[in-house]
């Protein structure tokens, strides 16, 4: 995303006019240079960008002051708050629970007052960065990192650490009252329902009537008042005495309450008792008084829905906003679903409602879908369908990407464009559509004449942003509506009179280099994961008897008599999926510390120690860690989930055996493989642990009675099917018998695929100039009893001893003096070998656990995309016959922690993060939408196509600039070896 639209989309509501205007600022750039002003003279423009940029920066921190002292006298008033709620209970004073509410209520806004303001901080300052990095770019300047350690020392704002002090201390105020609610709840849980009128209420009402006898004052009964109307429960009786009060003019109406500010309009607003607003109105109170959090008594009305409340303030002149930052109360009541409130404030304010207030509430109702509210302003005489928001998106743009069918189904019925496009991208409704996932308003939209091949700034079509996420469906219908994109460049060359025809000579064939990564022998990995979107949990972290806070900082530590890794996650995830890797010596005991924190600051607010024992049990899913506070109580549980992965461990025979000499010693021949090509072969486990080759996903051994391999050893399947693996006679295969699209060698080589012939014995039999494709199929049984680790490290293993087979066992004595008679081996070119799984955790471990073969995740096959993307492509649904070969298969342990891999982007975020070489793609996907290849040159991964259709697509595919191989009838072929 650009930053700018970056920016847009996570500005605070009330202050954008603060902020750095980024894009203002890359006009100016591209302005100067446009201008050759940098060409002519770089100083002077220099002077100019740097003035404009110091001028945006002094208004971004002198609001960013404002608030820190707003924010600091606030929390000054809270910690004497604080002190007076100590006093009442050492004293058993009968108003400390209400502080205690009244506190919690402060102490939790003022956290998130200080989020906001850090993240309007690093919003700007990180705009600052990058439009430095512009213009350095532009004018081939080095100014950024003087510029930005300048702004660090004379900019408070632009340092994180600015305000610590002050987050510690509320950080702080909120533990200290945590823990004294529960000491207070715990000791006085019989006077409390009396006081909030939970049971006994003939009894709470004769105190409410003492008390106010009791009162000395007009003031006294003013916060004695404010503190009943503050329960939600508040009895009739209780009302008409306070209503008899003011009208009496024996209460002080202009009394509010010392934490919250609130008057008693606000109080009556907010309680939603219309006779409480009206006396008080009568009676003088004053209607435009902001209470502590900056809001008007309008503003409660809105929220809790009082649509009379709110006809009654405006028919008393209110004012317009909710608050002081100038937000419209026309604006938030749109954005709630309640067209009552909403239209009164439209039909019976005195004010006449300006277009621009109009517009906003329109926008606002778009996000929530209530089309009556855009009816409503569209009979006030709003254009709503000509009007645009900054990026000049209308209000269908906006419904589109929010998913409300009905809303936009209303706007083009009065006339809204579908091919309007925003100044962002390019974008029309579509695109938002599309991108989202929101089949039913895609359908609406290619109804209603929508172009499918409309092209954005990036030259992508929706389908590109469908297919990307995932959402087949879309694809589906946007197929459906166009034809697929292609490159006509040939054919118009073909047509062109004046076309000469290329004379280059096709590029040399280049062999496959793989570089080494380093090898884990000694080390341990554990993984920890946080899900965002867990079923089971409506948050990773769920607080128990403590403050709700929105925004908290997760720190993890292991701790080991060797080193400290550290990892820290801002919570909640800005991503559906974090992964934390942690790799520890496999032989050295450690520790994991949880540490929870406010979204920044260094006080903690619980904390947990986890043993690494419990990596013994190589996952858990949805697991829950209680957090303890520094009373010792628990304050919140954490939900995790955890794999821990093992080094590699091979049992050799030679002299001084180091994994990691022989490892080094091994490298695949560069020169061997000279046709580029790859046997693709199917292994899978037996229940005795022995890797075989065989790629069907069950063996049959009757009519009607199939097993999975893993459900059977070896010595049974030798049995069963009488396997004699001397017919296949490995040692006379020869690449072009393998290689050749010839009948017989598809009959060879569906002979091996099929074979169960062990792993081991394959590769050492096989000639090393057959290259490989090895397929790692996973466990089909729920009841198989093989950890990831053991699946794989199965495999492995047999991959290593066959390559050590093939070394030379002669020892080399080294003649220097450091190293006299330290035996070596000799250098081993083992065979070309890809290790590939459907299994976004297999392939992680795979490529962990040895550093040699390139390891490629499989998308293409019995994973969740194929079925989606067989459905797009052949309109077969959920009623086509299914065969047991085309149902995806499920493993217990792997399928609960791997990864849902539903889209391209996640495959290739997954394959990115962990260094994977490539992906293997459905080619029918790709060659419909040509563009999504590209998404695999911006990961840097090596793109393998499997071609279903060999006789009607290979020929076309070869030659496609941005795909590396080409895999079909389990021959892969690199792109070199096509040219």
């Amino acid at each position: 995303m650009k930053y700018g639209k970056h920016m847009q989309k996570h500005k605070i509501e009330g202050w954008e006019a603060y902020y750095l205007d980024y894009k203002k600022l890359k006009k100016f750039i591209r302005h100067l240079i446009n201008t050759d002003q940098v060409q002519e003279n770089l100083s002077a423009a220099k002077v100019q960008f740097f003035a404009k940029l110091d001028k945006e920066l002094d208004i971004v921190g002198s609001f960013y002051s404002k608030i820190v002292l707003k924010l600091k006298t606030r929390n000054d008033h809270l910690q004497t708050k604080q002190a007076e709620l100590d006093t009442l209970i050492s004293t058993n004073d009968i108003n400390s629970s209400h502080l205690i509410n009244l506190l919690e209520e402060a102490w939790n806004h003022l956290q998130t007052e200080l989020d906001k303001l850090q993240n309007f901080a690093e919003i700007n300052s990180t705009g600052v960065s990058k439009i430095v990095k512009k213009w350095d770019k532009q004018t081939r300047s080095a100014t950024k990192q003087l510029y930005l350690e300048r702004q660090a020392v004379i900019r408070p704002w632009f340092d994180r650490l600015s305000i610590s002090k002050l987050a510690d201390t509320v950080a702080k105020g909120l533990i200290d009252l945590n823990r004294t609610k529960s000491l207070f709840f715990e000791s006085h849980t019989s006077s409390i329902s009396n006081i909030f009128n939970i049971s006994n209420a003939p009894t709470s009402i004769m105190l409410s009537l003492s008390d106010f006898d009791s009162c000395k004052n007009s003031s006294d009964r003013a916060y004695l008042a404010l503190k009943l109307l503050n329960n939600p429960d508040i009895d009739s009786c209780v009302i008409d005495l306070i209503l008899n009060a003011i009208s009496h003019k024996t209460i002080d109406l202009t009394t509010v309450d010392q934490v919250s500010g609130r008057s008693l309009v606000h109080a009556g607003a907010r309680s939603g008792i219309f006779e409480i607003v009206k006396t008080a109105i009568e009676a003088g109170a004053n209607l435009n008084y902001t209470d502590s959090y900056g809001c008007y008594p309008i503003y409660y009305a809105i929220v809790g829905g009082y649509s009379s409340i709110v006809k009654l303030l405006l028919n008393h002149n209110s004012e317009l906003n909710i608050n002081s930052q100038g937000i419209r109360s026309l604006q938030l009541a749109a954005s709630l679903d309640n067209f009552e409130t909403f239209y009164n404030l439209l039909s019976e304010s005195t004010t006449q409602w300006c277009n621009q207030d109009m517009t906003a509430a329109l926008f606002k109702c778009s996000q929530t879908g209530n089309w009556k509210i855009a009816n409503a302003l569209l009979d006030q005489g709003l254009d709503v369908v000509g009007v645009v928001n900054d990026l000049n998106q209308s209000a269908l743009h906006i419904s589109s990407m929010n998913g409300h069918l009905r809303m936009s189904n209303w706007l083009i019925s009065v006339g809204a464009s579908v091919e309007l496009k925003d100044k962002d991208s390019n974008w029309t409704p579509l695109f938002f559509a599309a991108n989202e996932g929101y089949t039913s308003i895609v359908k609406l939209l290619l109804d209603n004449n929508s172009d499918p091949l409309a092209f954005d700034d990036q030259g992508y079509t929706p389908a590109f942003y469908a297919a990307y996420h995932g959402h087949m469906e879309c694809v589906k219908l946007l197929f459906r509506n166009s034809n697929p994109i292609t490159d006509n460049k040939s054919e118009s060359c073909i047509h062109d009179d004046d076309f000469i025809p290329s004379l280059e000579l096709p590029p040399p064939i280049i062999p496959l280099q793989i570089s080494k990564r380093s090898y884990n022998s000694n080390k341990k990995l554990a993984i920890i994961r946080f899900c965002s979107n867990t079923q089971k949990y409506d948050s990773l972290v769920k607080f128990i008897r403590h403050i709700n806070l929105n925004s908290l900082r997760l720190e993890i530590n292991t701790r080991s008599s060797e080193n400290l890794i550290s990892h820290t996650i801002q919570l909640p995830l800005q991503e559906k999926i974090k992964y934390l890797n942690f790799e520890v010596s496999k032989n050295t005991l450690f520790n994991f510390e949880f540490l929870l924190f406010p979204s920044f600051g260094s006080v903690v607010i619980g904390k947990a120690i986890l043993s690494n024992q419990v990596f013994g049990l190589e996952s858990g899913v949805n697991l829950k860690l209680p957090l303890i506070g520094s009373d010792m109580n628990v304050v919140a549980e954490l939900v995790f989930d955890f794999l821990a992965v093992d080094p590699l461990t091979i049992p050799i025979d030679r002299p001084s055996g180091l994994i990691n000499d022989i490892w080094d010693n091994i490298n695949i021949n560069p020169t061997e493989n000279s046709q580029n090509k790859y046997f693709a072969v199917g292994v899978q486990v037996t229940f005795d642990g022995i890797p075989v080759v065989y790629s069907k996903k069950t063996l049959k051994m009757a009519e009607n009675l199939e097993f999975p391999i893993d459900r059977l050893n070896l010595s049974q399947i030798n049995s069963l099917t009488k396997a004699d693996t001397s017919i296949i006679n490995l040692a006379k295969a020869s690449a072009d018998l393998v290689y050749s699209q010839s009948i017989d060698s598809a009959q060879y080589r569906d002979t091996i695929l099929n074979s169960c012939i062990p792993l081991e014995q394959f590769l050492v039999e096989l000639p090393q100039d057959i290259a490989l494709v090895i397929s790692m199929i996973l466990p089909s049984n729920k009841t198989n009893e093989y950890k990831l680790n053991g699946f794989v490290d199965a495999i492995l293993s047999k991959i290593f001893t066959s390559a050590l087979k093939s070394q030379k066992l002669v020892l080399k004595v080294e003649k220097s003096l450091e190293y006299e008679n330290k035996p070596t081996y000799e250098k081993v070119f083992s065979r070309s070998i890809f290790l590939s799984s459907n299994s976004p955790t297999i392939c992680l471990l795979a490529q962990w656990k040895q550093p040699v073969y390139p390891v490629i995740l499989d998308i293409h096959s019995d994973s969740v995309l194929e079925p989606i993307i067989n459905t797009v492509l052949t309109g077969q649904g959920k009623n086509s016959t299914q065969t047991i070969d085309n149902i995806p298969r499920k493993i217990d342990n792997a399928n609960t922690w791997d990864p849902p891999i539903k889209s391209l982007k996640s495959a290739c975020k997954f394959s990115f993060t962990e260094e994977l070489f490539g992906i293997i793609c459905e080619s029918s996907l790709l060659s419909q939408v040509p563009n999504l290849t590209s998404v695999f040159s911006e990961y840097k991964l090596f793109l393998i196509q499997n071609v279903p259709n060999p006789s009607t697509e290979f020929n076309t595919l070869a030659g496609h600039s941005d795909t590396d191989a080409y895999l079909r009838d389990n021959i892969m072929y690199l792109k070199a070896g096509l040219l």
